[in-house]
C-alpha cells in the first residue's frame, strides 16, 4: 500500500528533481559540493530553507556588486562627459562609421548622467 508522502504530488515532484540533478552530476555539469547540498535535503521544508538562505545571500552580494558599479559608472561618466566637445568634433573630420558609434555611446551617456542627477530630473519639466 503507498503511504501519503509517497503519492503526495511535491514528494513526486522532489524526487523527479533530484533525478534530473543525479543526471547532472553524473554527466559532470553539477560540481560535487553543490549536489551534496541538494542530496542532503530530503523534506520540502529543508529544500525551501536553502532557497530561502540562497536568495538572501544572492541579494546580499547583487547589492554590492551594484553599489561598486554605480560608484564606477559615475566617475566614469562624468568624466566621460567632460571630453563630449572634443570627441563629437573629432568624429567630425572622419563621420562614417564613428559616428554611429558614437551617437550610442553619447545618447547612453545622456541617460546615464540623467539617471546619476537627481537634481536635474527635479528641475526638467
Amino acid at each position: 500500500m503507498a503511504t501519503t508522502s509517497d503519492t503526495d504530488p511535491l514528494s513526486t515532484v522532489y524526487r523527479q528533481a533530484f533525478q534530473c540533478y543525479q543526471k547532472l552530476y553524473d554527466d559532470g555539469k553539477l560540481k560535487e559540493k553543490q549536489f551534496a547540498l541538494i542530496k542532503g535535503q530530503n523534506t520540502i521544508e529543508e529544500v525551501l530553507n536553502t532557497v530561502r538562505n540562497a536568495e538572501t545571500k544572492n541579494k546580499s552580494e547583487r547589492n554590492a556588486v551594484q553599489r561598486v558599479l554605480r560608484r564606477t559608472s559615475e566617475s566614469l561618466v562624468g568624466k566621460l562627459c567632460r571630453f563630449e566637445g572634443v570627441v563629437s568634433t573629432a568624429i567630425q573630420a572622419n563621420p562614417n562609421i564613428s559616428a554611429l558609434v558614437w551617437g550610442g555611446v553619447k545618447f547612453v551617456l545622456v541617460v546615464t548622467d540623467d539617471t546619476r542627477r537627481p537634481d536635474l530630473r527635479i528641475l526638467k519639466p
